[in-house]
């Protein structure tokens, strides 16, 4: 939030006309506007102002933003969401300030577009599918009509009067690059040495063509453990999956990889995965927490960790 400015068409110098505002849409007489005020003082109530005049204060812990609220096409009814964690409330009142609908839903929505077609959200997870699904509400009853689903994050900009919707994908991702002088020392190399969402944990062997790390997505679940072999060109690499779990780390001569991996009791055990052939070899006991700081000796013997029983 912050100061809510008015800027002619025809460009110039904006005219600061109010502070404290979350968002503003012009009201139905093309003069006035209607505005959500959020005050920086915790214990100023926030609210819904139209000519002057508050329409409904907004309830503690509402989380404001430009996507949480939406005026009618004739302007004469606000829906605002009141958000929770897993799910939220619809509520549509008049500039007046009656509530004529306050329709509990079972998921989170978001983005909120109303248009003469009908009220249209991003909701998150439905059905236990990853993603955002875009719909249509139902103000009644609370039911979501899913137009489209996408893997990741969804942001809905605007709504044409045909019914074309102006989206966008967003998606989030962490990987682990590498530097080499391969063949030309005065030019360093830059070779992506991971892949998928949120690679993380890093493990590099002592000679430096392994990296063993963990990744997760939206499209997988759960995390997976990973290893990255480096070829005569760094810029070709393969990618191998060893198993769920997350790495711990991997032995100097790179043919072990120490992986945590979460038991039907919530502990956590450990195991040894081979970066070669052979097989998994469990390690006795389980913990109640592991610290991310796991090493291996020089020897690929021992190692040295914190844990809770």
């Amino acid at each position: 939030w912050g100061d809510l400015a008015v800027l002619p068409a025809s460009g110039g110098t904006p005219k600061k006309i109010m502070e404290d505002v979350g968002w503003a849409e012009w009201g139905p007489d093309g003069r006035n506007l209607v505005v959500h005020r959020h005050y920086a003082q915790a214990s100023k109530p926030q609210s819904i102002t139209y000519q002057g005049r508050s329409i409904i204060e907004l309830p503690s812990g509402f989380e404001p933003d430009s996507f949480s609220l939406a005026l009618s096409p004739k302007k004469d009814k606000l829906a605002y969401l009141e958000r929770r964690a897993r799910n939220g409330t619809l509520v549509i009142v008049t500039l007046e300030g009656k509530v004529l609908h306050r329709t509990p839903l079972s998921f989170r929505a978001d983005h909120l577009r109303w248009t003469p077609a009908g009220l249209y959200a991003i909701c998150g997870s439905l059905d236990g599918l990853d993603g955002c699904s875009l719909g249509q509400l139902d103000p009644r009853s609370g039911r979501l009509e899913i137009l489209y689903r996408a893997m990741g994050g969804m942001t809905l900009f605007d709504v044409s009067p045909e019914g074309a919707f102006l989206l966008s994908r967003n998606g989030k991702r962490e990987s682990w690059i590498g530097f080499t002088n391969w063949k030309k020392p005065d030019q360093p190399l830059e070779s992506t040495l991971s892949w998928g969402y949120w690679a993380q944990k890093p493990a590099l062997s002592s000679d430096g063509r392994r990296l063993a790390f963990s990744s997760s997505s939206f499209y997988e679940s759960p995390e997976k453990s990973l290893l990255a072999e480096a070829k005569a060109d760094p810029r070709e690499g393969s990618f191998t999956v060893l198993g769920d779990g997350s790495v711990g780390a991997l032995s100097p001569d790179g043919k072990w990889v120490l992986n945590v991996v979460l038991n039907d009791r919530g502990n956590s055990q450990l195991r040894l995965l081979p970066t070669g052939p052979g097989d998994d070899r469990p390690l006795p006991g389980e913990w109640s927490h592991i610290s991310d700081q796991i090493h291996f000796f020089p020897d690929n013997q021992r190692l040295l960790l914190s844990a809770r029983k």
